[in-house]
């Protein structure tokens, strides 16, 4: 299959020797295997833990971890094999699951349309609203005085604004860099937190 620029990701997981394994827009599944690209910045990948960090940017442009490392969609799509299985998606990294338990607990407004979620099972994670926006709300996240509008629901299952403006919960989740871990003693005593 041809790279084209309207291909975007749609899903995406980690076999059993941490290739990564993608659903794309266009019905096609594949295999890219991170390891040859793991040199310079990317080495961090090597740690286990921190390649299982992975999440979808907005609109799925590329998968990325924390710290600003990413792996593009055209590098994404060129570079790996077609997997023809019919298997389920493997699933993403422990700590990028999200459950309907995982609820929000507070909001912190960084900059350039970056917003700090802290959730019930004591992750920390930053969300890229400009990242996510549509081109015709796109402005917007940009600006500090429409952010701070933001609330979270009575539900803890999402974040809105007075114009109508929602995220919800999963997609505030799984698609933010996991930027610390706050675990209280009832989560570690549950074991949500490893």
């Amino acid at each position: 299959m041809e790279w084209h620029l309207d291909k975007k990701i749609i899903d995406f997981g980690f076999d059993d020797e941490d290739t990564i394994v993608i659903d794309w827009n266009d019905g096609r599944r594949s295999a890219f295997d991170p390891y040859p690209y793991m040199k310079g910045a990317m080495e961090k990948l090597l740690d286990e833990d921190y390649l299982k960090l992975a999440y979808l940017t907005g609109y799925g442009r590329s998968i990325a971890w924390p710290g600003n490392l990413d792996f593009g969609v055209q590098l994404l799509y060129e570079a790996s094999v077609t997997d023809s299985s019919e298997t389920p998606l493997p699933p993403r990294g422990p700590h990028m699951r999200w459950s309907p338990e995982a609820l929000i607990v507070r909001l912190k407004f960084a900059e350039d349309g970056k917003i700090l979620v802290d959730w019930s099972d004591g992750t920390v994670r930053e969300f890229d609203a400009w990242n996510h926006a549509n081109d015709d709300d796109i402005e917007k996240f940009v600006d500090p005085t429409y952010l701070a509008q933001a609330r979270v629901t009575p539900e803890r299952d999402a974040i809105v604004w007075p114009d109508g403006e929602r995220f919800d919960a999963k997609t505030l989740y799984e698609r933010s860099a996991v930027v610390g871990f706050e675990p209280s003693a009832k989560h570690l005593a549950r074991g949500a937190l490893r």
